[in-house]
């Protein structure tokens, strides 16, 4: 699963908010990660059959809308105060529609005509350097700005790279067969890292 830096700025520190800001019993905050794997998992198969019908790049668009829309709205449950219960049964749909791109991200890299193995060694690393980044961005953000912010930052990483995938072409995925480089194909770079700052 690909994991990126502003989904991964919020995990850790809604928690925080939670059992700490809100005085929400622990058990309550594992039954929303609960919640939240099994939301992820379900969108894996819920985007993938889209993909069959949309095509990767629509539904790798529409993920990306859904992570904007989705974070604006956690942020205005936290800003103004709203029930934990709420939070703790909201943060799985956040998940669940966040997850949408993962498997548009996988159909787009897995091209017959493209180097796989390099492409998703590359996908993978990119991923690792996402969740490792976005926690302390998260932990700056909230020092500055308070948690809410939290999920803005989310929904700003959505935007941008919503309007990067609408600037590719579907030509950027059908490459010209040639022989296996080290070096992956520039386009396959820039999409690795379109998946590294939002998904």
């Amino acid at each position: 699963m690909v994991t990126s830096i502003g989904f991964s700025s919020t995990i850790p520190f809604l928690a925080l908010y939670l059992a700490v800001q809100r005085e929400t019993p622990l058990f309550l905050v594992g039954i929303m990660y609960l919640l939240q794997g099994i939301a992820s998992l379900a969108s894996q198969v819920i985007a993938g059959y889209v993909a069959d019908i949309w095509g990767p790049k629509k539904t790798l668009a529409l993920g990306y809308f859904f992570g904007f829309g989705s974070s604006i709205y956690m942020a205005l449950l936290l800003q103004f105060n709203v029930s934990a219960l709420v939070i703790i049964f909201t943060y799985p749909l956040f998940s669940l529609l966040r997850g949408f791109p993962v498997p548009a991200q996988a159909a787009l890299l897995a091209e017959e005509n493209t180097d796989s193995i390099t492409n998703f060694s590359l996908l993978a690393m990119a991923s690792n350097l996402g969740f490792a980044i976005g926690p302390a961005i998260g932990g700056i953000l909230v020092s500055i700005t308070g948690y809410a912010f939290l999920f803005v930052f989310s929904a700003i990483m959505s935007l941008i790279t919503l309007l990067m995938t609408y600037q590719l072409s579907e030509a950027t995925y059908h490459l010209a067969k040639q022989k296996q480089s080290l070096i992956p194909d520039k386009n396959v770079i820039f999409f690795i890292l379109l998946c590294l700052i939002a998904t």
